[in-house]
């Protein structure tokens, strides 16, 4: 792969996988992507925020929006009790620092005074995410009163808390570790975190300079690709799962057949060869 190539497929990848979603034919959540809009909305409905911060390349995230939100439970939960709000640790990178949130995704649930009740990190399955859910409603004022342990316990709202956040310091070293194993698409990953998580910092403008060393070499800029290829694969094949999960065979055959051509010498292109030769023929 040509490094004009390759660098054009890693700019393009995460758009590639932001939209990999079973939201693009019928999401059954109608999500929000205007912070300020959605408070004004809560404010006026009494309806508590769901907040989910992820990045555009993160797998976790994917796999939550394609199973656990997909859920019909969940979704049903979601759609009825909350305003929900998805919004992009890049974008709305005050909003991040101002939660000190530095996993992703990352769900804010809060009152609609903007109250945080719940903070949970990190990538919940439906079970847990919908029990979380409702005890973060039982605290809220108003709700009837009876005894709610968070899983996750709701960090104050001035300064949220994440247990084991990990400072820049060590992040740096997670990119280092990452590039001297030569798995450069996961340096990247975790150069683009670090940034994000702690802006104007010696150990960012040290994560940049990695970034700069992958994408000016031919040789690790195609590594990197063939990892993200890779993860790619392996997002399709969640999406074509949750598919098949929502009684979809049809799409769950478009991702299977995505998912093998995304990376064809990855384990995921078998699996999800395998997975589509047994999918029922229409």
């Amino acid at each position: 792969m040509s490094r004009t190539r390759a660098s054009r497929h890693l700019a393009g990848l995460a758009l590639a996988v932001a939209v990999l979603s079973p939201a693009a034919a019928a999401d059954p959540v109608r999500w929000r992507t205007d912070y300020a809009a959605a408070r004004k909305e809560s404010a006026e409905t009494k309806r508590p925020l769901l907040i989910v911060v992820g990045t555009t390349n993160c797998v976790y995230c994917l796999k939550m929006e394609a199973g656990t939100f997909a859920e019909a439970e969940s979704a049903k939960l979601i759609g009825e009790r909350f305003i929900p709000v998805k919004l992009d640790a890049a974008t709305d990178a005050e909003f991040v620092r101002g939660m000190r949130i530095t996993l992703f995704p990352t769900t804010v649930i809060a009152g609609p005074d903007g109250k945080v009740y719940a903070f949970l990190a990190g990538y919940l399955e439906g079970g847990p995410f919908r029990d979380n859910s409702n005890k973060a409603l039982a605290l809220l004022p108003g709700a009837p009163a009876k005894e709610t342990t968070l899983v996750a316990k709701p960090a104050p709202a001035a300064a949220p808390t994440v247990a084991s956040m990990p400072s820049a310091t060590e992040r740096l070293t997670a990119v280092k570790t990452a590039y001297q194993s030569e798995k450069f698409g996961e340096a990247m990953e975790r150069c683009q975190a670090l940034i994000a998580a702690h802006p104007d910092t010696a150990e960012s403008r040290e994560a940049a300079l990695y970034v700069v060393r992958i994408k000016s070499d031919a040789d690790k800029l195609t590594g990197a690709t063939a990892e993200l290829d890779e993860r790619t694969a392996n997002a399709y094949l969640a999406l074509a799962d949750a598919w098949v999960r929502q009684g979809n065979p049809k799409e769950a055959a478009a991702c299977y057949a995505k998912a093998a051509r995304a990376a064809p010498t990855a384990k995921a292109a078998e699996v999800a060869q395998q997975k589509l030769a047994a999918l029922p023929k229409e």
